[in-house]
């Protein structure tokens, strides 16, 4: 990916095309440029940092998947307990100033509609979203109640253009299969 420079990343025409607000808002930058921190101390140029100084931290969903449907039982595919994850995970969103949403044994279907609806909300109080996904998968996919989710699908409503009051937002996603593998989008 190429990184324009940063004068020229600021210029109004820089963001007349989809695919340069999506690079721009996979890395950060909005289209007014950040304030610089300047500090007596000589700290360094704080351009480069989210502002996180919303009314809200943020929205955590939380998706949690511990039953599935028979054909995926047949695969091999079990039930698991994460009633202590679930409990930790919204105490700790919840103490770091987010909205935490639970939503479990979800069919992939709903896991789609609920992505877009989030997207559609607005999201200009906050200052970024989290997703945190508990489940059995793999490295490119988990499972959702009822089939595979491709995990690269999870960011895809909130990118650019499609989710406007969250771009240059971080959007957080977290993964944790059943072997307790962890990743990110």
């Amino acid at each position: 990916m190429h990184f324009p420079e940063p004068q020229s990343f600021y210029n109004s025409e820089h963001w007349n095309n989809s695919e340069r607000m999506a690079e721009a808002d996979a890395i950060g930058f909005t289209s007014e440029k950040p304030d610089k921190m300047n500090s007596p101390l000589g700290k360094p140029d704080n351009s480069m940092v989210y502002n996180m100084n919303y009314k809200q931290k943020g929205l955590c969903l939380i998706l949690c998947m511990e039953t599935f449907h028979k054909d995926l039982k047949e695969k091999g595919v079990g039930a698991r307990n994460s009633k202590n994850d679930k409990k930790e995970l919204e105490s700790i969103f919840t103490e770091m100033g987010f909205e935490v949403r639970l939503e479990e044994n979800k069919t992939a279907d709903d896991i789609e509609n609920l992505l877009t609806d989030i997207a559609k909300e607005d999201h200009s109080g906050r200052g970024c979203f989290a997703c945190v996904v508990m489940s059995h998968g793999d490295k490119d996919f988990f499972y959702a109640s009822d089939q595979e989710y491709q995990i690269d699908a999870l960011a895809e409503p909130f990118r650019g253009e499609k989710c406007k009051s969250l771009f240059g937002k971080p959007k957080l996603f977290f993964i944790q299969d059943s072997s307790c593998h962890i990743g990110l989008v």
